[in-house]
């Protein structure tokens, strides 16, 4: 608002609405509980990237990257949710596109420094872990339980 505080919105569109439409919540204990609900699901996400190595011997600080990992997460959840609406969808060409996007190389020492101090996640990781989390990557992929990619459904986090 005008005093630079955060508003918490709620969605009140029906399922059948075209257009969004929102209302502040203003109960303070309803808000306190969203909050609750959005930092737990900011843990799923920390805990979901921290440790995934992004080079052999070097993890990834999920708490680092914790803002960076969010957006990913919503921007890929977008992109799909917009190819539901082509006729014939291509999803293992969406996939194999945004891997060739995140290729990248560097010296090790390099890459050690940028894993401590930068937000965003190495190039494999925004790659591989992001695409482990949609259904539309196991079924373009043919992904089982017995794959190296595969994450269980209830290990999948979803932000928003």
């Amino acid at each position: 608002d005008e005093d630079g505080e955060c508003l918490i919105l709620r969605d009140v569109a029906g399922d059948e609405e075209r257009e969004s439409l929102y209302e502040i919540v203003e109960d303070e204990q309803e808000q306190e509980g969203l909050l609750a609900v959005f930092e737990q699901l900011c843990q799923d996400v920390v805990n979901y990237y921290n440790g995934f190595e992004s080079a052999p011997g070097i993890q990834t600080d999920g708490e680092l990257t914790i803002s960076e990992n969010v957006a990913d997460i919503g921007g890929m959840a977008c992109a799909l949710d917009a190819m539901k609406k082509l006729e014939n969808p291509d999803y293992k060409l969406f996939f194999e596109s945004n891997a060739k996007l995140w290729k990248i190389t560097g010296q090790r020492q390099y890459l050690e420094s940028l894993s401590t101090i930068d937000v965003h996640s190495f190039g494999i990781v925004r790659a591989n872990r992001l695409a482990a989390l949609f259904d539309e990557f196991y079924e373009a992929f043919d992904i089982t339980e017995e794959d190296g990619m595969y994450v269980a459904p209830e290990n999948r986090v979803s932000i928003w």
